[in-house]
Parts: structure tokens; sequence; C-alpha cells
């Protein structure tokens, strides 16, 4: 009898785990991409800021030469 309900628990939790599993792959797989998408754009904003950069010590250096 003892055998029966231990084999009962093991299959429930065995089953449950399965579920657990697939539960974590999916959050996995779902967050990764919005992961990937947040990444993108911030590459993108950081080579945006990038070029501002380059432009404003352009303009610097026409400026300090108008001074000089």
């Amino acid at each position: 009898m003892q055998n029966d309900k231990l084999f009962e628990f093991m299959t429930q939790m065995y089953a449950e785990m399965k579920e657990v599993k697939k539960a974590l792959l999916h959050i996995e797989q779902d967050h990764g991409k919005k992961l990937e998408v947040i990444f993108d754009g911030l590459t993108q904003h950081t080579d945006q800021l990038n070029r501002i950069e380059e432009r404003l010590n352009k303009h610097d250096d026409i400026i300090l030469k108008r001074i000089k």
C-alpha cells in the first residue's frame, strides 16, 4: 500500500516538474526575444549618440579656430 502511494506521489511530482520546465522554457524564449530587441535599440541609440558627438566635436573645432 505504501509503495503505491509513493509511486503516485513520484508520478505527480514528475508531471509537475514537466509543467514547470515547460513554463520556464516559455519564459526564457519570450524574455530572450524581448531582451534582444532592447539591446538592438540600445546599440542604435549608442550609434546615434556617437554620430552626434562627432558632429559636435567638428563644430567645436570650427568655433575654436575662429576664436583664435
